[in-house]
């Protein structure tokens, strides 16, 4: 219902809008918001919403052709964000939707949103439990120093409804 009252808004007050679009977008939304639910629920996002976001992404670039460089860019972002995750320094269920995003949105504007939710996922946990965030900041800096990067024992944090915050506000900004 909410879907659709949102849908109604932005069609009504915004004509020049694409309906395309807005079918991307609130598929996108559909997407974060499922994965932010099971994130919240179980700390992890199933493959099955990442194999339908990484395929509804491919079906919207050959329905609403972008330019080739923008394609080619977000294909090459999948593979480093890929290779990003390979490091352990995040969890692959936050990777695989930082690769949904940049199918549907490019490897630059995902990349930022990726950077504020680090940001805001940040001062929240500093607000909440300031040690526990020490502790995870001086072992990324451990990491980086010594370019030794080990993941022993680490506390597992809900970091997709940060993203999904983003990308709804990023996509608003953008309507408006």
């Amino acid at each position: 219902l909410w879907l659709f009252s949102f849908y109604y808004l932005l069609c009504r007050h915004y004509r020049t809008f694409r309906r395309n679009s807005m079918i991307k977008i609130v598929t996108l939304f559909i997407l974060f918001i499922l994965a932010s639910i099971s994130d919240i629920k179980t700390q992890k996002i199933p493959n099955a919403l990442f194999i339908m976001g990484i395929l509804s992404g491919i079906i919207f670039d050959v329905m609403y052709p972008r330019q080739i460089t923008d394609i080619v860019a977000s294909y090459v972002g999948m593979i480093v964000i890929f290779l990003i995750g390979s490091f352990r320094l995040i969890g692959m269920g936050d990777i695989k939707m930082w690769m949904v995003l940049t199918v549907y949105d490019g490897i630059t504007k995902s990349s930022c949103i990726f950077l504020l939710a680090t940001l805001s996922f940040i001062v929240v946990q500093l607000l909440i439990d300031p040690q526990k965030m020490k502790l995870m900041i001086s072992g990324f800096y451990q990491a980086v120093k010594y370019k030794k990067i080990e993941v022993t024992n680490y506390h597992k944090y809900e970091f997709i409804p940060y993203v999904t915050f983003f990308v709804i506000m990023y996509e608003i900004v953008v309507i408006v």
